[in-house]
């Protein structure tokens, strides 16, 4: 339970870090 607010933190970031890296990766392919 005390682990959910770090995680809901992080999560956007990751997924917003993945999205950007996808991108990226479009680019260049």
């Amino acid at each position: 339970m005390i682990l959910a607010v770090p995680v809901a933190r992080l999560f956007p970031r990751v997924l917003m870090g993945t999205i950007i890296l996808k991108s990226k990766g479009m680019h260049l392919g």
